[in-house]
């Protein structure tokens, strides 16, 4: 992380914190020391306007991983951007993937596809270091008016779709689709508002 200028960590609950630590931790032990510790993944994600799950599977049922090139293009510069470097057994779970914004996955060889977390964090942290100074985009919309374009989305879809999986799927298509768009604060309060129209006629 502090190789390519990046200092903020967020720890899931973690192991404890040992002498050990600080042996690897090197010349970053300032990062050990200012990391924010959370009991629970939801909570680390409340933390972020933007979450990039990390995977060695490149496509699920819902979500099809970026690589690491595609992956800068759509967050840089773009609010508070977290990435989630999985646990070194066995990565992230499907249900922690489908509740990150974006997923990215290292293209690597058939033979050994999985790489270890550290590996994995490095090409992913050079990656965006090396994308910075890009010129600046739109501001991204936040999570809470993500949130927001959700709920009232969720509402219609409530109104007008009865059907239990078909209403499960709908809502969950339109947040994988929001996600992967990197809606801007702009653009989400021009969806919002249509939305808004679209509930006052349903009443």
């Amino acid at each position: 992380m502090k190789n390519f200028g990046i200092d903020r960590l967020i720890l899931v609950d973690p192991c404890p914190i040992t002498e050990e630590t600080y042996t690897f931790a090197v010349h970053a032990q300032d990062i050990v020391d200012s990391a924010i510790v959370v009991k629970r993944f939801e909570e680390a994600l409340a933390l972020l306007d933007i979450s990039v799950g990390t995977t060695s599977v490149s496509s699920t049922l819902y979500k099809t991983a970026v690589t690491p090139g595609k992956m800068v293009t759509r967050i840089s510069k773009r609010g508070n951007v977290g990435v989630i470097i999985g646990r070194e057994s066995n990565g992230l779970t499907n249900q922690e993937l489908l509740s990150c914004d974006i997923v990215v996955s290292i293209p690597t060889s058939d033979r050994y596809p999985v790489m270890n977390a550290a590996m994995a964090g490095g090409i992913l942290f050079y990656e965006i270091f090396n994308a910075r100074g890009e010129s600046p985009m739109k501001p991204l919309a936040s999570r809470v008016e993500r949130e927001c374009l959700l709920d009232d989305f969720n509402e219609i879809v409530d109104r007008v779709e009865r059907r239990e999986h078909k209403n499960r799927i709908a809502k969950l298509l339109f947040k994988r689709i929001v996600g992967r768009s990197f809606i801007a604060s702009r653009e989400s309060h021009t969806i919002r508002g249509i939305l808004r129209k679209v509930l006052r006629k349903l009443e």
